[in-house]
C-alpha cells in the first residue's frame, strides 16, 4: 500500500510532547512561512486514534507551530500528514528517524543548518532576557536624572550668574555642591548590570562535572530521564563544542542523537 498525505484538522490532532520543551520564537517563524506558503512542505506523522482523533508520533514542531499559524491566522486549520498505519508504524519511524539525522540529512553533509541557526537565536534570547531589563532601568535613571534634577538645577544656575560677576556667590556654591551630592546618590542607587552568564561555562561543567552533578542539572532543567542522559552525557565526552555534544549519538538502539538542541536551550535557561 502507498503511504499518501492527508490534510488533518487541528482541532482533531493532539501531542504528547509539551509546547513548552519547544522555543516560541521558533514556533513563531515556522508559523509565518506557513501562512505565507499555505500550508507545510515536510508532512508530519499521525497514529489514527478514531476516525477523527490523531496523535503526533513524528514532527511535534511543526504540528506546535501550525498551532501557532492559527493563533496567528485563524482561517490556517488543517496541517499535512501521513496517517501511520498501526502494521507499519514502526519501519516508519525508523525511517523518518534516519532522514532525520545528522548522517541522513539531504544538505550534502555541511553544517551550518536551520537548527544550528535557532540555537543560536535562542541563547542569545536568553542573554538578552537577562540584560533588556535593566538597560532600561538604566536608562530611566538616566532621563529622570536629566529632566528632574541636572537641568533645572544647571538653569538655575545659568539665571544666578552675570557676566560682570567674577566670584561664584556662597548660594550658588552650595547649590553646586548639592548638586553634585544629588547625583552621588542617585549614582549609588543605579542598579550595576550584571555579567552575562558564560555559555562555555555550561560545556566546561559537562566535561569536568562528576555524574551526580550532571544529573542534578539535568533535573533542575526539569529534562526527562536525566540519570540516564547523565550517564551517556558522562560516558560520550570530551566535547570540544555544542555542535559535538548535540551530534553525538548514544551507542545502543538506532543510533539516535541523546542530546538534541532543545535539550540543550533547557539547560543553558535553568544552569
Amino acid at each position: 500500500m502507498i503511504l499518501t498525505t492527508s490534510s488533518v484538522d487541528l482541532e482533531g490532532i493532539t501531542s504528547s510532547v509539551s509546547r513548552s520543551l519547544f522555543n516560541e520564537s521558533e514556533l513563531e517563524y515556522l508559523a509565518n512561512l506557513f501562512l505565507k506558503s499555505g500550508d507545510t512542505v515536510s508532512p508530519i506523522l499521525l497514529r489514527e486514534k478514531s476516525p477523527i482523533a490523531f496523535e503526533v508520533l513524528e514532527g511535534h514542531r511543526e504540528y506546535y507551530a501550525a498551532l501557532k499559524a492559527q493563533e496567528l491566522d485563524s482561517r490556517f486549520e488543517s496541517i499535512r500528514a501521513y496517517i501511520v498505519p498501526s502494521d507499519r508504524e514502526e519501519s516508519i519511524l525508523e525511517q523518518y528517524g534516519y532522514f532525520h539525522s545528522s548522517d541522513g540529512r539531504d544538505d550534502g553533509g555541511q553544517d551550518g543548518g536551520i537548527d544550528q541557526k535557532l540555537l543560536v537565536s535562542a541563547i542569545e534570547q536568553s542573554i538578552a532576557k537577562q540584560i533588556n531589563p535593566l538597560k532600561s532601568s538604566l536608562q530611566d535613571v538616566n532621563t529622570k536624572l536629566d529632566q528632574k534634577v541636572v537641568a533645572p538645577q544647571v538653569s538655575t544656575l545659568q539665571q544666578s550668574i552675570t557676566p560682570s560677576e567674577t566670584i561664584i556667590p556662597n548660594s550658588i556654591g552650595q547649590q553646586l555642591a548639592d548638586l553634585t551630592q544629588t547625583i552621588k546618590n542617585l549614582d549609588q542607587r543605579i542598579p550595576k548590570l550584571p555579567e552575562p552568564q558564560a555559555i562555555s561555562n555550561v560545556l566546561a561543567g559537562l566535561n569536568t562535572l562528576d555524574i551526580v552533578d550532571i544529573e542534578n542539572k539535568l533535573k533542575k532543567a526539569r529534562i526527562k530521564n536525566a540519570s540516564e542522559l547523565a550517564k551517556l552525557i558522562y560516558e560520550g565526552r570530551r566535547y570540544e563544542s555544542f555542535e559535538d555534544l548535540t551530534s553525538r549519538k548514544a551507542s545502543t538502539g538506532r543510533q539516535q542523537r541523546f542530546f538534541t538542541e532543545q535539550t540543550l536551550i533547557k539547560l543553558l535557561d535553568a544552569w
